[in-house]
């Protein structure tokens, strides 16, 4: 491994894990024969399984053709493709699609986009951001500035532009809270230019859920102040809330303005990201060219990337109704488990993802990323052949769709354990 500096990784002592050789399904495999159920769908970004021949089929075709070209003066098939096949699965108001390379793009391309809205408008005061404690944007400094400060962005606090951040409301939206909240939006007037949240679930932050009369109390209340509102559905997106997309859980006129997608979009095979927006927002940027928007990146609209996400909206437009089914089994397998694990380690169901609390004896509290518990229950979990990355103490699960009853079976059975025997999980 000399010469490798991996990411989120303490090199000096490297979490469990190791070389791996090959994947197919659920599954990860290593040179020596051993089989890993990919329990988080290596980082949130498979979802129909991994190397699923159908996507793997139309990366191979595309080699044979067209690898790149520049994206400003040229487009291909590949990406008008994939437009028409996103219109299917999204709801008609988003009808324009910028294409960058990574969820943390689809969010710098967004904040970019939301400045430069207002300017083109005339608006130049509008240069606020609301977030919320919890929230997780993304690495790059435009998309840390958004993130709750914590461990991740204490480092780079220099870089960091300020950004209105609030509490999150929590499991229950008090009187108090909303009065904070209305407090904010008046504090900020006509000076805010967006709200960005991660709807239904928090990731990376705890996976901490989003009660949905909070967050349209929330949307209704930004609307007013005319302030853009922006979903983060980078994690979310394609049926990990149970539903395609997170926003569907809530009424059409709560919808976002702006939409970040990433992670599943290629199926997780490779690369890409889209910041969806609205014509109402698109139609600003039309006119001299001190309008348009100054933003690109070097891979826009890639053609192997492009390809493999066509394929995979085709898997999702072909089989609505299986893959609503393969959905559903997950998240009743999921609330099974969560039966099991005790109120006070707060088990918590979200669609395709299983998250709880461990209790973690150095006291660092919720959700601390630097919990050495992390290491020690991901080598438990392999010692099971399962692959986990825990938050610090909060343990989750997010299996591909391609999981079957008997690879669910053995999370349920590794949890129990942990329930069973929680004075192992600190040996």
């Amino acid at each position: 491994m000399s010469g490798i500096w991996k990411p989120f990784t303490q090199m000096l002592a490297p979490p469990p894990g190791g070389l791996i050789d090959s994947a197919n399904g659920a599954y990860l495999y290593k040179k020596d024969g051993q089989k890993i159920l990919d329990a988080i769908s290596s980082w949130w970004v498979i979802n129909h399984g991994h190397c699923h021949p159908h996507i793997m089929q139309a990366i191979r075709t595309q080699t044979h053709k067209l690898d790149q070209v520049l994206f400003s003066n040229f487009h291909h098939e590949k990406s008008e493709e994939l437009i028409e096949n996103l219109k299917q699965l999204l709801d008609p108001k988003f009808q324009h699609f910028f294409f960058s390379d990574n969820g943390s793009t689809s969010v710098e391309v967004a904040l970019k986009m939301t400045l430069h809205y207002f300017k083109n408008l005339g608006s130049k005061n509008r240069t606020h951001f609301l977030s919320f404690t919890g929230s997780y944007h993304g690495d790059t400094v435009g998309a840390m500035s958004l993130n709750d400060r914590s461990t991740f962005t204490n480092p780079y606090k220099e870089l960091l532009f300020e950004v209105n951040q609030v509490k999150h409301p929590g499991k229950e939206l008090s009187e108090e809270w909303k009065k904070s909240f209305l407090h904010k939006l008046d504090v900020l007037k006509g000076s805010l230019a967006g709200l960005i949240l991660e709807p239904l679930i928090q990731g990376a932050g705890g996976m901490i859920p989003w009660p949905k009369e909070s967050l349209e109390f929330i949307i209704t209340e930004v609307r007013k102040t005319g302030a853009l509102v922006i979903f983060d559905e980078v994690m979310t997106g394609f049926y990990r809330t149970g539903k395609m997309f997170a926003y569907e859980h809530l009424s059409p006129e709560q919808y976002p303005d702006l939409l970040c997608l990433s992670k599943g979009l290629t199926g997780g095979s490779l690369p890409m990201a889209l910041t969806v927006a609205t014509s109402s927002i698109y139609e600003t940027f039309l006119g001299p060219k001190s309008k348009m928007f100054y933003h690109g990146h070097s891979f826009t609209g890639n053609l192997f990337s492009c390809a493999a996400a066509v394929a995979s909206c085709q898997l999702f437009l072909k089989n609505q109704d299986t893959y609503s089914a393969k959905v559903s089994k997950i998240e009743t397998h999921f609330l099974e488990i969560k039966a099991l694990i005790p109120n006070s380690w707060d088990p918590r169901v979200i669609g395709t993802i299983l998250a709880f609390e461990l209790p973690d004896q150095t006291k660092t509290g919720r959700s601390e990323y630097t919990s050495m518990l992390s290491e020690k229950l991901t080598q438990k979990a392999l010692n099971e052949n399962i692959f986990i990355r825990p938050l610090g103490n909060t343990l989750y699960f997010m299996p591909p769709y391609s999981v079957e009853d008997r690879e669910l079976q053995s999370i349920k059975n590794f949890v129990k354990k942990l329930v069973f025997e929680q004075d192992d999980m600190y040996c």
